[in-house]
């Protein structure tokens, strides 16, 4: 399959979007958002064949865009050693996932039990919902991982948990202020976030309306490659979002 064909006129832009591998939570089914958890061996093993997956196909990024969260860092790392390149990584707290407050460490299993599956079902889908304040007594202990915070998660009390909305206004600025100029210098980046940040950006380039973006997934150590016309928006995501296949799952 050939997956970087010469830009047109009217598409002359494309970038590369990949959510990290498995992280410890993901396999506990845990709610994990700001909660610095390692990937697991699995989670490891999907990076490593990102990169390879990316090497075997002759897509070569300028440089990866990462989230300040250790999975996608891990992730960004092996990416970049088992393609046996020297791109710049560059981290930042706007690629973060959504945070969910008091649900951060918890089961979900144990928020389906308080609330009901379709609640927990919607949490997860929605644009507009926050997570639920739940009581804390059971609250996971952190001791064994670090809570990563910033003076920003504070500032917009945060802590409290965004709705997906939220998470889409802050990549936006740093989309705008520092991707887009890479790109528009005809360079290919590489963006490693969350699940619910890449299906923002995706929801947002593409204008997807609300039921499409209900359904869309983006399972760990997926691949996106994306192209964008002239104004660096989506026109047809059926042509224009292309998913590299990873050989590993």
């Amino acid at each position: 399959m050939k997956l970087l064909p010469k830009p047109n006129i009217r598409k002359p832009f494309h970038f590369l979007l990949a959510r990290h591998g498995e992280s410890i939570w993901n396999k506990e089914n845990r709610f994990t958002g700001w909660t610095n958890v390692p990937l697991t061996q699995r989670g490891q093993n999907q990076a490593a064949a990102m990169g390879k997956t990316l090497k075997n196909n002759k897509v070569q990024p300028h440089c990866i865009f990462t989230s300040d969260l250790d999975r996608c860092i891990e992730t960004s790392n092996i990416i970049r050693k088992k393609m046996n390149a020297d791109f710049d990584i560059n981290r930042t707290w706007r690629l973060n996932e959504k945070s969910y407050g008091d649900c951060e460490g918890v089961c979900r299993d144990d928020v389906v039990k308080m609330m009901s599956k379709d609640y927990v079902s919607e949490l997860r889908r929605s644009f507009f919902m926050l997570p639920p304040n739940i009581d804390t007594q059971d609250k996971y202990d952190f001791s064994e991982y670090q809570l990563k915070t910033c003076e920003h998660f504070y500032r917009y009390n945060l802590h409290m948990g965004e709705s997906k909305e939220m998470v889409l206004h802050r990549i936006l600025p740093y989309w705008y202020e520092t991707i887009i100029p890479t790109i528009r210098n005809r360079m290919c980046p590489l963006i490693v976030t969350h699940k619910h940040g890449a299906r923002v950006l995706l929801k947002y380039l593409a204008r997807m309306n609300l039921y499409d973006f209900d359904k869309l997934d983006v399972p760990n150590s997926t691949i996106h490659h994306i192209k964008l016309n002239s104004e660096f928006f989506i026109d047809e995501y059926e042509k224009d979002v292309i998913t590299i296949k990873n050989n590993y799952d």
